[in-house]
């Protein structure tokens, strides 16, 4: 085997192992079916709630988180599409002060209707289950990744 024959053999190996070990399971939300880590194992080491609770009760929470699922899509989908039209007449140099404001409340108004679902959902979740929906978990409240008090994985 020549030189280049060997770098071009050893560099497929290391595409083929980088590209298996990428691919494997467990990356994002479809690798625990489709279920955020916090419900399903969270990815800061704790157990889930499917793993604290009973299996009798494990349909309920998933109809539960599923209908959340659907109703929280549907209002982020519309807050990007508010902050669109809010960049868009912040960009636009002939966009008066009024419309700005105007959207500026839509923005608003779309951020609090997801911050209500969020919070029904908690509430539903702990009165199916009585465990605390989010508890103490490394989140935005933490530092350097110790655990703290904060939404976690799930407050996206």
């Amino acid at each position: 085997m020549n030189r280049k024959s060997f770098t071009l053999l050893a560099s497929l190996l290391l595409l083929v192992v980088a590209g298996s070990a990428w691919a494997g399971p467990g990356h994002g939300f479809k690798g625990r079916q489709g279920t955020p880590p916090c419900l399903a194992g969270s990815q800061q080491g704790g157990p889930g709630i499917f793993a604290q609770i009973p299996p009798e009760q494990h349909a309920a929470v998933q109809g539960i988180l599923e209908t959340h699922q659907q109703k929280a899509f549907v209002l982020r989908q519309d807050l990007i599409s508010k902050r669109a039209t809010l960049r868009g007449l912040i960009a636009d140099p002939d966009s008066t002060q009024n419309a700005i404001d105007t959207a500026v409340e839509a923005v608003n108004d779309a951020r609090g209707k997801l911050l209500s679902e969020r919070t029904a959902f908690q509430r539903k979740l702990q009165q199916e289950t009585g465990l605390p929906a989010f508890g103490q978990r490394a989140g935005k409240g933490s530092f350097h990744g110790q655990r703290g008090f904060g939404p976690g994985a799930c407050w996206r």
